[in-house]
């Protein structure tokens, strides 16, 4: 065989265009998928008041918890639509409790974003939490009855079911 044999043409080859930056997509309604800061104070000021919760305030509280959840340490796990629903109660439930005047940020402002983002994410580590325990006591079961595992592989639902 010739030792010389030139693979230039397995090379990938590199283009010299350079590659366009992409543009984000912009929204017609920003409001549906924006989370503006003075809406959500003033929203939050006028729940813990009146103790009656808005649609719009709903709808914030939504869109917070879904982006939350799809952040990259909460993104992979199964039971997400549980963490989604227990932070949703949780906000409910606490976010009356806001005081506009004893948390302050550095302009000099109240951020009622702040503190459901922390009531969100204790939320979903309460739901971890929850159910790793369950995880822990379930292979526990497993493994210490075989006997229960070994009944449960053997168990079809075509088998016949007595009346």
């Amino acid at each position: 065989m010739d030792e010389n044999i030139n693979d230039e043409h397995l090379k990938p080859q590199v283009d010299s265009v350079p590659k366009k930056k992409r543009k984000r997509r912009k929204f017609e309604d920003g409001s549906r998928y924006y989370i503006d800061k003075t809406e959500y104070n003033g929203q939050l000021e006028e729940y813990s008041k009146t103790k009656e919760c808005s649609d719009r305030l709903g709808e914030l509280f939504m869109l917070h918890v879904q982006r939350c959840a799809s952040a990259a340490n909460f993104k992979g796990y199964t039971y997400r639509s549980e963490m989604e629903s227990t932070a949703l109660f949780f906000l409910l439930k606490y976010s009356v409790g806001f005081d506009a005047s004893g948390s302050k940020s550095k302009d000099n402002k109240a951020n009622a974003f702040a503190y459901c983002t922390q009531i969100i994410h204790n939320a979903f580590l309460q739901v971890i939490a929850k159910e790793k325990k369950h995880s822990k006591l379930k292979d526990l079961l497993i493994k210490n009855q075989p006997q229960i595992n070994h009944q449960a592989i053997k168990f079809s639902i075509l088998d016949k079911i007595d009346d």
